[in-house]
């Protein structure tokens, strides 16, 4: 059974260089971001999730240095975690950037209207706290309060300001030429990719896979508290496998970028990082 300290020996620099080159690609987007004329959705958008991408995979880079120290399993939490929102955002990406221009407009703002629901949840509880725990820093009425938000969020409402608020649907978030008539989950995603005629991202609708196994982390179960319940090595060096081949493949969503630092990402290569590999087998 392969130790800690040999994943290490493989994995590790493969993910070190794996995130510089990311961090080069984010640069090169930020240089072109500055110019107005490029401010797009769709390089705002890769550019947000890259930085995502990027943060989550150093944490868990940070998080496996912690473990090959203390060996103790009880690490994974924030490695899996970490790893489970990278995944999640690469999947997020892949579906977004490989959208036409007019769709991908619309399904920002189906995600964006998710945002305005969950508001429509949190915020009266943050109301009730903000009464109770500051009652003289007065917000007037729970109605009040909502309408302060109200411009910031008056595109993905169908009421006026002092109602109700009531969220739109998706459907009408959507032309009627849209290829979806769901909402935008990381299943529908998952699905997308599934489904598509392109044969690299029906490939990578695995990330979906690893991103469920990691998603247990998040909820306890006693069958699920042991690391020997699965082959936790594999799960790993499969997850960031794949996750780097389809941000390879998201970057060519992103032309703008220069084409030097794209052919430096595609040309990470896990052999490369496994020169003894022939004499292992």
């Amino acid at each position: 059974m392969e130790t800690m300290k040999e994943f290490a020996e493989s994995f590790m620099p493969y993910l070190r260089d794996f995130l510089s080159r990311v961090s080069e690609v984010g640069q090169g987007l930020s240089s072109l971001l500055q110019d107005e004329n490029n401010r797009n959705k769709r390089y705002v958008v890769g550019f947000d999730l890259l930085q995502r991408i990027n943060a989550n995979m150093d944490a868990v880079l940070y998080g496996f240095d912690k473990l090959f120290v203390n060996q103790k399993m009880l690490y994974k939490i924030p490695i899996d975690l970490s790893l489970r929102t990278a995944l999640g955002d690469t999947i997020t990406a892949l579906y977004l950037l490989s959208l036409d221009d007019d769709i991908l407009e619309e399904e920002i703002s189906v995600i964006n209207s998710d945002f305005v629901k969950f508001l429509l949840t949190v915020l009266p509880i943050r109301y009730k706290i903000g009464e109770k725990l500051f009652p003289q820093d007065s917000r007037g009425t729970e109605q009040d309060y909502f309408d302060s938000y109200y411009s910031i969020y008056k595109d993905y409402l169908d009421n006026g300001k002092g109602e109700a608020w009531k969220v739109k649907s998706f459907k009408t978030l959507r032309s009627k030429d849209s290829p979806f008539n769901e909402s935008c989950t990381t299943k529908s995603m998952y699905q997308y990719l599934e489904n598509n005629e392109d044969s690299e991202l029906k490939e990578l609708a695995s990330l979906y896979m690893h991103y469920r196994v990691f998603s247990q982390t998040e909820h306890y179960s006693f069958l699920g508290r042991s690391a020997k319940n699965i082959e936790i090595m594999d799960i790993y060096k499969e997850a960031i496998v794949t996750l780097v081949c389809a941000v390879q493949k998201l970057v060519v969503y992103l032309p703008l970028v220069d084409k030097q630092v794209c052919n430096n990402l595609s040309a990470l290569n896990i052999m490369d990082y496994l020169p003894n590999i022939e004499k292992k087998e």
